[in-house]
């Protein structure tokens, strides 16, 4: 591990970031986790500045003022940066997700073929004409009894 006060240059971004960790109580890390907390920061101010200056656009607006980055913010606070729940809560392992997935597997085998599936309707819908054919001769045959009794 390289200690922060290393021989790299670090831009005066990469300067907060040190002096946040410091704050932190961490005073040993490797380079990269700084490049890569410099990346997250451009990436995530990046991002709400797009956001903002969408929102600005709605509205009409020649700039980008203060109403527009903290509608922006909010926004990512609301979606992007949500915790994960506690690990205590959580009991689900990689076991458990296979089981439960071996599980959905059986419980939805796959539709029939679509030959299969026509060959089946095909014989259910002559069985419905058969059967409303003897029904409606049945129907018949008894109002000709009907007619011939009265």
């Amino acid at each position: 591990m390289e200690a922060s006060g290393g021989k790299h240059i670090v831009p005066k971004d990469g300067q907060i970031n040190v002096l946040m960790m410091k704050d932190l109580g961490i005073v040993e890390y490797y380079q990269q986790v700084l490049n890569h907390l410099l990346e997250f920061n451009y990436r995530y101010t990046t991002q709400l500045l797009d956001d903002a200056k969408a929102f600005s656009n709605l509205a009409k607006k020649k700039n980008v003022d203060a109403n527009d980055v903290k509608l922006a913010i909010q926004m990512a606070q609301k979606g992007v940066f949500r915790r994960p729940p506690p690990r205590e809560d959580n009991k689900t392992t990689a076991a458990g997700m296979l089981v439960d997935s071996r599980r959905i597997e059986i419980e939805h085998q796959p539709l029939p073929q679509s030959s299969q599936m026509k060959r089946a309707l095909d014989a259910e819908f002559q069985e419905m004409i058969k059967n409303s054919q003897s029904g409606q001769e049945s129907i018949g045959k008894n109002d000709k009894d009907k007619i011939m009794d009265a």
